[in-house]
């Protein structure tokens, strides 16, 4: 569905994203990867702006008579080179925002801890369009089997929780599992985190599919929980995953019940994932997130495909579902922000500190004569001395 918004000086037509603009002329917007505007063309095709930017949004080349208050990650510049990013200001010159992130950030991910850093300092992959920590994560149910000697066979299937565009879809892969010093076989339930999932101004966004759907590299490591070494058991431990280019990228743990495991194990993945199914949304077509269908499907482990295999890693479960409550309902905070929102209206800024301006109520004269002349007060317009 379409619509038009106007600021007082263009009209502006919205489809999946922003169109084009109308003024005094219709020009249509060419963006990049980030969604940046990089170019205006008018109706004939001809280019009336072009633009080159920095990775962190400073503009270093400009050519063409057109203008448009979108730019960067296509978000609001002022006049003064600002970036409006709804919660706070963005420098694009500095890097950095110009207050602090009301997140205090995750331990486990260090470079949030910073709270004045623009996307913990990744602009090429990433955008922040709320002018908050960046919540580009999600969350991993999955089983998998397989095994063989020297380079195995791999396959499993997948529910993946995409906190950037609240969706989640079902995957299934295949691939190949090396370094077996010996013939193993066995079946994996695990559970685990993503980072890297992109923003969509498409509340309908597919971005679920094509980020996580490919090549897939890790590796993991375990060691025995209840088993005999070299002839099977109940085995845990952990690892880690990535992509082809590293934008998406996670962790988990597993336990697995197999035989012809060491009593220490390790080895590498490589595999393919395929999205199957639908994709399933937890927002409304106004961009309201409905939470509690949300918490309850990652509570009750809806359509995952480790539910009820292995009760003895029923704890392990529990722990990372609970764990992901807090973690989700931020994320649902930030993708209102994200959403629900009048693109035109900006927050008004604060009024500076110093004198009032003379246009302002003065101070009110003391009623009591202090008992002696009161120190300069930069900050205070100074009161007349009144003898008694």
């Amino acid at each position: 569905m379409t619509q038009v918004l106007k600021d007082g000086t263009n009209s502006f037509l919205y489809g999946n994203g922003r169109i084009s603009q109308t003024g005094s002329v219709t020009e249509y917007f060419l963006g990049d990867a980030l969604g940046s505007v990089r170019q205006l063309t008018d109706a004939s095709g001809e280019i009336t702006l072009a633009k080159n930017y920095d990775p962190y949004g400073t503009v270093t080349l400009s050519s063409g008579n057109g203008t448009s208050p979108f730019a960067y990650t296509d978000e609001q510049q002022d006049a003064s080179g600002l970036t409006y990013l709804r919660a706070r200001y963005y420098s694009s010159c500095d890097g950095r925002f110009l207050s602090r992130d009301t997140w205090g950030g995750d331990y486990i991910n260090p470079l949030s801890l910073n709270r004045w850093m623009y996307v913990e300092g990744n602009p090429v992959n990433l955008v922040d369009p709320t002018g908050r920590a960046p919540l580009s994560l999600g969350y991993i149910e999955g089983r998998s089997w397989g095994g063989g000697v020297g380079n195995g066979y791999i396959e499993g299937v997948e529910i993946v929780y995409d906190y950037a565009t609240m969706s989640r879809a079902r995957f299934t892969y295949t691939g190949v599992v090396g370094g077996f010093l010996l013939e193993s076989w066995g079946g994996t339930i695990y559970t685990g985190g993503v980072e890297g999932f992109r923003y969509d101004t498409n509340k309908r966004s597919t971005f679920i599919n094509s980020d996580y759907s490919g090549l897939s590299i890790g590796g993991y490591g375990d060691s025995c929980i209840a088993c005999i070494p070299l002839i099977g058991g109940l085995q845990g431990g952990g690892g880690y995953f990535h992509n082809r280019d590293w934008s998406i990228k996670g962790a988990f743990l597993y336990v697995s019940l197999g035989f012809g495991h060491l009593p220490i194990d390790g080895t590498g993945f490589e595999s393919n994932y395929t999205m199957r199914g639908s994709i399933d949304y937890y927002a409304d077509k106004d961009g309201y997130v409905n939470r509690g269908r949300l918490i309850s499907d990652i509570l009750s482990g809806s359509r995952s495909p480790a539910l009820g295999i292995f009760s003895s890693a029923s704890m392990l479960f529990a722990s990372a579902r609970n764990g992901q409550i807090g973690l989700a309902l931020l994320a649902a905070k930030r993708y209102e922000d994200f959403h629900v929102r009048n693109p035109f209206t900006c927050p008004k800024p604060q009024k500076p500190y110093g004198p009032p301006k003379p246009t302002d109520t003065p101070h009110p004269a003391p009623t009591m004569p202090p008992p002696f002349p009161p120190s300069p007060d930069p900050f205070e317009i100074p009161v007349p001395w009144i003898t008694p």
